[in-house]
Order: structure tokens, then sequence, then C-alpha cells
């Protein structure tokens, strides 16, 4: 790692990814919704669950263990604002600097209703460069229920 500038004052960074997906707009949003979705995305992150005793959607509590260069970290969000199906926005728990994440899942307006779905992503974990790819079989349900 390389420190190219150090400085006192805090700054905003955003990372965004627009994604188009063959699958409908509930399917993406269904793997998505689930923590441990994340697992399959990040290859840096070991498991992903929703906190025990939080509720799903609105106030839900995400926590991801992730492996670094010196070892595991847990990195823990809250969802803040919630559009069951579209929208969720988190932010980070336990951090001395805030930050966000925003997922969006939009149906392909040029496709016929729920035909395909589109996702857009603002990620408050992980890096860009870490990010793989969704799987092919996303119909699938990824992750153990409640």
């Amino acid at each position: 790692m390389k420190i190219a500038r150090v400085t006192a004052h805090p700054a905003q960074v955003t990372q965004v990814a627009t994604v188009d997906l063959p699958r409908s707009a509930a399917v993406v949003w269904s793997f998505m919704a689930a923590p441990a979705s994340a697992t399959q995305l990040m290859e840096e992150v070991e498991a992903a669950v929703t906190f025990p005793g939080s509720p799903r959607g609105l106030g839900e509590i995400q926590v991801f263990l992730q492996r670094t260069a010196t070892g595991r970290d847990i990195v823990a969000a809250e969802v803040i604002e919630y559009e069951e199906g579209r929208r969720a926005v988190t932010h980070s728990l336990g951090t001395t600097y805030p930050s966000y994440g925003v997922l969006t899942v939009e149906p392909d307006p040029a496709q016929p209703p729920e035909a395909f779905g589109q996702l857009n992503t603002a990620p408050h974990t992980g890096r860009a460069s870490h990010v793989r790819g969704l799987p092919d079989d996303l119909d699938r349900p990824c992750c153990p229920g409640p």
C-alpha cells in the first residue's frame, strides 16, 4: 500500500457499478438482499449474516467477516432506507468515518416487465477490483433463509 496524501479533512469517495442482468428484477433483488450474497461477490468476504434479532429490511444489521492482509475484520452495516424489491441504503456501524452503500434494482424499460433486472450498487465495503461476477445460477437461492 502506498499513501499518496494524508489530510486532516474528510474526503468523499464514491464507487458505482451498474450491471445489466438477464434475470428478472425480483430474482436479482432476492439474491442481493441476502447478506450472504457478499461471499459470492467479494473475494475477501468469508461470511456475511443478518445480526440475530435484527429485523429484515429497514433497521436490519448486516455483519461481514472479511480477510485482510493482517488477519480478519468484522464490518457491520445498518439498513437506513428500504424499498422492498427496489432500493436499500446502508450506513457503516462502528467506524470512525461513516460510509454508505446504496443498492438499486430496476427492471429494464426496454424489455417486457420483469424480463431483465439492472443492478446499481455503491458498495461501502470491498474495492471494485475485488468484486467477483454474479453467479450464472442467480435463479437458485443463494443463501439459507432465516
